[in-house]
């Protein structure tokens, strides 16, 4: 049987935050290939990719009802611990990056759901606010 390792599909892409979605065992000797497999079996094209065999889809994606496709701005994640190298979906293909910057975007992706979040909490209170001020009139 051959040697493979996990490759762990993250989604960091958007308004939400950063959350492990699938794993897919790959063939270490063949990272570039397999990332762009992975990119394929995580993208809903005939059908949903929650349903192709190759993918370990993560709990609560089922729970969820689906998951959107790997896109520009996802990471991977290859192997695991202190042997873990990232990879970042760029506009054409995937750029390795270090622990540190995969910790410092996936720290930035909360940073903007948190800010999104606000906006929409103050949205909520601004209409809250009008409607009681208008109400009765």
């Amino acid at each position: 049987m051959p040697i493979t390792t996990p490759l762990t599909v993250i989604h960091n892409a958007f308004d939400t935050a950063a959350r492990k979605v699938a794993v897919i065992q790959i063939d270490p000797t063949k990272v570039d290939a397999e990332l762009e497999r992975a990119y394929m079996l995580t993208n809903n094209i005939d059908t949903a990719w929650i349903e192709n065999e190759d993918v370990q889809v993560a709990q609560g994606v089922l729970d969820a009802g689906g998951c959107r496709s790997t896109s520009m701005g996802d990471i991977c994640q290859v192997g695991l611990g202190d042997n873990a190298t990232y990879y970042h979906c760029a506009m054409c293909g995937w750029d390795e990056i270090t622990h540190d910057v995969f910790v410092e975007m996936l720290m930035a992706q909360q940073v903007r759901v948190d800010a999104i979040e606000a906006e929409r909490a103050e949205e909520v209170a601004r209409r809250a606010r009008f409607l009681a001020a208008t109400e009765g009139k």
